[in-house]
């Protein structure tokens, strides 16, 4: 989980890891694959079946229904039976004829997250994709969004401004100010006392969580 202020860097840090920016230097690893090395040029983008990214705009493709959008670039010999499981685990069955101008806003967010999750990636990315949602759809879609993580078991980092999307779908948490990483825990503690923002330009925190921040989203 990232989280912080609008202008924190949430957004620069989770599209440098899908490959959609790149960083001026450092390195972006996982898993012991290294995606960028400032060093050697290297860099991998979102679109590899290893990570996939989802924002706030569910970006489907329109001329597609919902079940060729989920099956986008799936491989034939399992492309029928994924997609079914998919459209199972999001309650999409009653909407895979459809067309995304068909669709309610939480109903497009939910074929992004199946599209995205059905070629198994090893990293599933999250720029609030509840964020454009109106609240009783961003409630009812963040417990299917909990578990479609848990189920499927895919690891996903989740940026959110968002205190209660925050502690509901947060594990760990990295806590963004003024582009640095000012705190990392487990949700709950980071939460207690609640981080707040106690002037512009000042961040109040913690101490008992401080932790070194992941190698990954290290800034260098």
């Amino acid at each position: 989980m990232l989280f912080g202020p609008s202008g924190a860097g949430k957004t620069t840090v989770v599209r440098c890891i899908a490959g959609l920016e790149r960083p001026d230097r450092g390195h972006v690893r996982f898993a012991g694959e290294t995606w960028f090395d400032g060093g050697r040029a290297t860099i991998r983008r979102a679109a590899s079946p290893r990570r996939r990214y989802v924002g706030q705009n569910s970006a489907l493709f329109p001329h597609l229904t919902v079940r060729d959008n989920v099956g986008y670039g799936l491989r034939a010999a399992k492309r029928t039976v994924r997609i079914d499981e998919m459209l199972a685990l999001l309650d999409l069955g009653d909407l895979e004829r459809r067309y995304p101008r068909e669709l309610s806003g939480g109903e497009a967010q939910r074929v992004a997250l199946a599209r995205a999750v059905a070629p198994e990636p090893r990293l599933l990315l999250l720029d609030e994709p509840l964020g454009a949602l109106d609240v009783p759809t961003r409630q009812h879609l963040r417990s299917q969004l909990r578990a479609l993580i848990a189920r499927t078991g895919v690891f996903a980092v989740l940026v959110t401004h968002d205190r209660t999307e925050a502690i509901a779908l947060g594990d760990e948490m990295a806590v963004l100010a003024e582009g640095r990483i000012r705190q990392v825990g487990p949700a709950l503690e980071v939460f207690r006392p609640l981080p707040i923002w106690s002037s512009p330009g000042q961040w109040a925190w913690s101490r008992s969580c401080r932790r070194t921040l992941p190698q990954a989203l290290r800034p260098r």
